[in-house]
């Protein structure tokens, strides 16, 4: 939307933005009016979890277990070693916030922590270390090993029109060029996730 503004002229400068808050839903949600009854009967592919729509594009093209064990351990060796090696410091901006702890001994307690790094991030995951995690649903291959974690994140870009760019001297980082939105069936739009980590949303397939 930024970008398609500075196209039409209705500015130079803007900051597109974006959070998620799954820990202020997961398993909490209200579902009050969240599902229509018509679309639930004839389509309820619509309301899937990310867990079914893995779970449905693994079964559609027989993606294994082990095949989505060894990309999910593989992405983690890979994302670790980049980290370690400082490629991921120019995208986190580090931040201080109020984390609640829940201590055995203490209850449930707050301190202050720092984010200035993924926390998804699992040193030493090995093919044979995630192997015999349990699938999430009975009979399944999405697992805890092969899929990504839950978590709180956000993000921003700041898109400038071209000419800003050159009066301001900034050297270009990425060029906005076209943009659209296939039309794909909700049992389908999953396989076409790309990721840097293991699955993305849920599941490596």
């Amino acid at each position: 939307m930024a970008s398609q503004r500075v196209i039409a002229g209705e500015g130079d400068v803007y900051v597109a933005g974006g959070v998620e808050s799954i820990s202020c839903v997961q398993q909490e949600m209200n579902t009050h009016m969240l599902s229509d009854p018509a679309l639930q009967k004839s389509k309820p592919e619509i309301y899937w979890t990310m867990l079914q729509t893995a779970e449905n594009v693994a079964k559609r093209y027989n993606i294994g277990k082990q095949r989505q064990d060894e990309y999910g351990a593989g992405s983690q060796q890979k994302a670790c070693a980049a980290q370690e090696a400082g490629k991921f410091k120019d995208e986190i901006v580090p931040i201080t916030v109020t984390a609640g702890v829940a201590d055995a001994v203490l209850g449930l307690r707050s301190k202050e922590v720092t984010v200035d790094r993924d926390e998804g991030l699992r040193p030493g995951t090995t093919v044979d270390g995630i192997k015999d995690i349990r699938p999430a649903v009975p009979g399944g291959v999405v697992t805890a090993g092969n899929a990504s974690q839950f978590s709180d994140g956000a993000g921003a870009c700041v898109i400038v029109s071209d000419s800003y760019a050159q009066k301001k001297g900034s050297s270009r980082w990425a060029v906005f060029s076209a943009s659209r939105w296939p039309a794909a069936s909700p049992t389908r739009w999953a396989s076409a996730r790309c990721s840097r980590y293991p699955g993305c949303c849920s599941g490596s397939v």
